[in-house]
């Protein structure tokens, strides 16, 4: 059996579409990349200003940390701790990870941590003249996050047509 060989016509056109096959992944691989990277620190930022929110309606009164009053007081997070040292005055319902963590985390410096694949928490300290009582603790969930990490992806790997198609036509619950 002979093998035939490809024209130069074939082989250039082979060529350029491996060339733009590659160049579309990497640009694929990067949009993603830094898409999560951006999701990353816009949750950091969340958590951030969810502390530094509560940190606002935190008072200290004859040297003691005060707790706003009242469910409804402060931000609107419901996953705040505010620690005078290292005894909780305001604490949410969560599991037993996040709770450790918030607690890990207080006493220390201003910083962000992960907990798991699914909250990011940002630790703020209490301090009123150059004195340092306590610590605001906030919690975020990444659901979000991830759940538009993962549109991204299909977005970006699915033919456009096919995703209206869906769109248009979903499947039936039945």
């Amino acid at each position: 059996m002979t093998t035939r060989r490809l024209g130069v016509r074939t082989r250039l056109l082979l060529a350029i579409v491996a060339a733009v096959a590659g160049a579309l992944a990497v640009g694929v691989a990067a949009f993603n990349v830094v898409l999560g990277q951006q999701l990353s620190a816009g949750a950091s930022d969340l958590a951030r200003a969810e502390a530094i929110a509560e940190l606002s309606s935190v008072r200290v009164v004859n040297g003691r940390v005060a707790a706003p009053e009242g469910a409804n007081e402060g931000t609107v997070a419901s996953q705040v701790w505010v620690f005078a040292g290292s005894r909780i005055l305001e604490a949410p319902r969560v599991p037993s990870q996040i709770d450790a963590a918030a607690r890990a985390l207080a006493g220390g410096p201003e910083r962000s941590i992960r907990v798991g694949e699914n909250v990011r928490m940002h630790a703020v300290p209490i301090v009123q003249g150059g004195r340092r009582y306590g610590t605001v603790v906030a919690a975020v969930s990444l659901d979000a996050y991830r759940q538009t990490e993962r549109t991204a992806l299909v977005g970006s790997l699915v033919p456009p047509q096919v995703a209206e198609a869906i769109r248009k036509n979903p499947a039936k619950k039945r």
